[in-house]
């Protein structure tokens, strides 16, 4: 069954409602579904294995899980809604020394001491916490419907952070922290910035 872009004219609640519904017929269903989007969220919902292609080409193929942990460079990534991207060296098997100092640890497969990295995580995925594992520097902080975006400095990479307005956040020194496992990472190219 070919499902070509099924929900994109759609208001958001009937969107996500439809989602749901869709996946669940999946179970169901004992057929092969091949299902085009541009969503990342979407695919990451729905799809079991991700086919990535950028003006024809295949960037990468794998199950979703591995893609997304793992984009096989920027370009990929940001096709995948990667956002706070960020530059670094591997400097163990889950840890990246980032530019402007401080080490990140990551999830996933292991990396290669000594390999640039580049790496991202979604903003919602940021927490700021007086307890956190980062140091950081709190820049401006934006409210925006029922929640804020802060932007936040680690090392040299501006993070743009969604957070509730009971964070009570000030601007200044901060800390922060990131789940290991949300964090993308991709051998660096230095092919796709900008965009």
């Amino acid at each position: 069954m070919l499902l070509d872009e099924p929900f994109s004219a759609l208001d958001a609640p009937l969107r996500a409602r439809l989602r749901h519904e869709l996946r669940d017929l999946q179970q169901e269903v004992a057929a092969t579904m091949i299902i085009v989007t541009h969503d990342p969220e979407e695919a990451a919902l729905l799809a079991d294995e991700l086919l990535v292609l950028e003006g024809g080409r295949v960037l990468q193929t794998g199950p979703v899980q591995a893609v997304f942990s793992r984009p096989a460079n920027e370009l990929v990534a940001r096709l995948l809604g990667a956002e706070n991207i960020g530059e670094g060296i591997a400097a163990a098997e889950n840890r990246i020394a980032i530019e402007g100092g401080g080490t990140l640890i990551v999830g996933g497969p292991a990396l290669q001491p000594g390999m640039r990295v580049g790496w991202s995580v979604r903003p919602e995925r940021v927490r700021l916490s007086a307890s956190g594992r980062y140091e950081a520097t709190i820049e401006s902080i934006a409210m925006i419907g029922s929640g804020c975006e802060i932007s936040v400095r680690l090392g040299r990479t501006l993070l743009r952070v969604l957070a509730d307005h009971s964070d009570g956040a000030m601007t200044g020194p901060g800390r922060l922290d990131i789940d290991p496992g949300s964090l993308q990472v991709w051998q660096f190219d230095g092919a796709a910035r900008g965009g």
